[in-house]
């Protein structure tokens, strides 16, 4: 089966859309080490996550378990943006916004499909609000929303999930690339921190960190601004 991605010269590959993603991003936290988070998902299985190091994290989830790679980034106060890979799952990854205050969580999980998907995208993501055992959640349940409607162009490969107030998780799939970005949006400080997940030219898998400044559109009067990355 052809390739769609090489069908038109005009589409750009994962490693130049990747490219320069992350100016200006925050740094990595070791909060975490040491401790274990319990995290519950209505329709999703039960996370545990028991910090080892900075980058490394013992998982168990649906009778399944293992060592992998991890980051956690606090985005906002006490709220931190974790990421996973999994060496065995190469293709999947594991995002998950957790608020220490609230409790509340937003699990996001990104699978980059094998074979080509005609029409795309080529990267399929599953949104899991929860919560953090071990105490009660306070606050709104993270929802989807439209409040950023117009930030990426196509919205119907856009998904955004209001977190809290002034707090947004958006995702974007791009239909002829395999590519796609998990993006926690702090609009009170106008920074993002995320990653960019996709396939490179010569057929690796590989997660990008992603994040920077926000600039505000000023022709927009849609309830965020339109924040818009800041390239530099």
């Amino acid at each position: 089966m052809g390739d769609a991605r090489s069908d038109s010269k005009e589409w750009k590959t994962y490693d130049d859309l990747a490219h320069g993603a992350a100016s200006d991003r925050l740094p990595p936290s070791d909060e975490f080490v040491g401790l274990t988070l319990m995290i519950a998902s209505p329709g999703a299985p039960r996370l545990q996550l028991s910090f080892i190091a900075p980058d490394q994290v013992c998982w168990k989830c649906d009778g399944a378990s293992g060592a992998e790679w991890c980051e956690a980034i606090e985005v906002a106060p006490d709220v931190f943006f974790i990421d996973l890979t999994f060496m065995e799952l190469p293709r999947e990854t594991v995002t998950v916004i957790v608020d220490l205050s609230s409790r509340r969580t937003l699990r996001i999980r990104s699978i980059v499909a094998e074979e080509d998907v005609p029409g795309g995208p080529y990267v399929t993501q599953t949104f899991y609000p929860g919560v953090l055992e071990g105490g009660s959640a306070k606050g709104d349940v993270p929802a989807a929303t439209r409040d950023l409607t117009g930030l990426y162009g196509d919205d119907d490969l856009t998904t955004t999930y209001k977190f809290a107030e002034d707090q947004y998780l958006t995702t974007f799939r791009e239909a002829k690339v395999a590519l796609a970005s998990v993006l926690f949006l702090n609009l009170q400080d106008m920074r993002s921190t995320g990653k960019v997940l996709g396939v490179t030219a010569d057929g690796r898998v590989t997660n990008r960190p992603a994040g920077g400044l926000l600039t505000r559109n000023p022709m927009t009067t849609d309830p965020a601004e339109a924040p818009q990355h800041e390239r530099k």
